[in-house]
């Protein structure tokens, strides 16, 4: 009797402990289906606002901030397991593909492939390539270069002006890649392998192997405003450095040693990991590490879209939206808080060099932002692209123009609004 009245209590307080994670899953993260029963690899939000999803059922793709997926497979090897994916600056997406020639059976490598935004077909983008075996793609959308990583051959970077890839392995001595992280504000690269971090200041043309890394096997990296860059490994947890590399600690999220599979960055600099245990976030720079509220299961990637949301895949064709703004704290329905086309004034004003210019757009639209001076005279283009429903934010760098009064015009569509911005040095 009192075995079976402990199994039921124990019952009880499984079934509350389900329930309890339930609610808080519900109360903190928004759930979207992709496909049922895939496995999200991968996912990247361009800078347009469009959503891929990679699988192992191939790519999804979603214009209304996760609401609704469709197939992108067209032009795909049939049976792809797309597992890496990037974004440039143009908004063209490059995927790394693999397919399987039977269910759990051997991979074949088919390299990477590449969908130019507005296009709806894929197409293979292999020249130059010693391998098809690709273990990492990161996109530097400031220069337009796109670097790949194999798992026995180095490394590649391709320019937007190039036909073909163009090897990069010069002092790298560790040729298996797992991720690579663009240092845009102090023009260096780095790379992680299984054998430690590489760092390179000439966009990939030489490489120089970083401090106390050797013996980690680097899955991912991440940087925030400060310049400091968090690495996740395995099994050895994360690790972050305050001197563009050179050395680095130990910020664990847990007490214990775990793989650390992905690692993001806010734009208040809120670092998130995922990890076997959960999900993790930190507001110290990894000083202290904190569990996320509602912590999904069996989570396989992170990722954040323009207004900041988290995006957490799983291996269950689910895709997970934070109920918040990761930036703000506030839920934010976008579908009903977007009521029409609207233009803000740029903060701050007046300015020196840098401003932020804010606009709305109420569905996939073409939007151009042109900068006029007092004169009527063009002088730049902060936008020229399509961006989908939602509220945008694009920074204007004035380094080039004089003090003086300046004009900013949004149009799209039928919509115009121009706003006045003022320039002191």
């Amino acid at each position: 009797m009192q075995h079976v009245y402990r199994h039921t209590v124990m019952s009880i307080l499984l079934l509350t402990a389900n329930v309890s994670m339930l609610i808080a899953q519900q109360t903190f993260w928004k759930q979207m289906n992709v496909s049922p029963n895939a496995y999200i690899y991968a996912f990247v939000v361009t800078p347009q606002g469009q959503m891929f999803a990679g699988t192992d059922k191939g790519v999804y793709c979603s214009a209304d901030t996760g609401k609704t997926w469709v197939e992108r497979k067209s032009g795909l090897p049939a049976g792809s397991l797309v597992w890496l994916l990037t974004s440039d600056s143009r908004g063209t997406v490059f995927a790394g593909v693999n397919t399987r020639a039977y269910e759990y059976g051997p991979v074949t490598h088919e390299g990477i492939y590449r969908l130019i935004s507005d296009d709806t077909v894929w197409k293979a983008k292999n020249s130059g390539l010693d391998t098809l075996g690709i273990t990492a793609l990161c996109a530097d959308q400031k220069n337009n270069i796109v670097y790949a990583g194999t798992g026995w051959a180095g490394g590649y970077r391709l320019r937007d002006t190039d036909t073909s890839w163009q090897l990069m392995d010069s002092n790298l001595s560790i040729l298996h890649l797992d991720c690579f992280l663009v240092d845009t504000i102090n023009g260096y690269v780095f790379v992680g392998t299984d054998g430690g971090i590489y760092r390179s200041s000439n966009f990939g043309a030489t490489w120089s192997l970083l401090g106390n890394t050797t013996t980690f096997q680097i899955m991912t990296m991440a940087i925030n405003s400060k310049g400091y860059i968090f690495a996740g490994s395995g099994p050895y947890g994360v690790f972050r450095s305050m001197d563009n590399g050179i050395n680095w600690v130990e910020k664990n999220p847990m007490m214990m040693d775990s793989l650390a599979t992905n690692i993001v960055v806010n734009s208040k600099d809120i670092v998130y990991a995922n990890t076997q245990s959960g999900i993790y976030s930190s507001t110290n720079n990894g000083d202290s590490w904190t569990a996320l509220s509602g912590s999904l299961s069996e989570t396989t990637y992170l990722g954040l879209d323009a207004n900041q949301y988290l995006y957490a895949g799983t291996k269950t064709g689910s895709i997970y939206r934070t109920i918040s703004s990761t930036m703000t704290g506030v839920s934010i329905d976008q579908s009903s808080e977007i009521k029409g086309y609207r233009l803000d004034n740029n903060y701050p004003n007046p300015f020196n060099p840098v401003t932020t210019i804010s606009f709305d757009v109420p569905e996939l639209t073409h939007v151009s932002i042109r900068v006029y001076d007092c004169l009527g005279r063009y002088v730049a283009t902060l936008a020229n692209r399509k961006y989908i429903s939602g509220h945008h934010e694009e920074r204007f760098d004035a380094s080039e123009l004089c003090t003086g009064v300046y004009f900013y015009k949004l149009q799209a569509g039928s919509y115009t609004s121009v706003k006045k911005m003022v320039v002191i040095k």
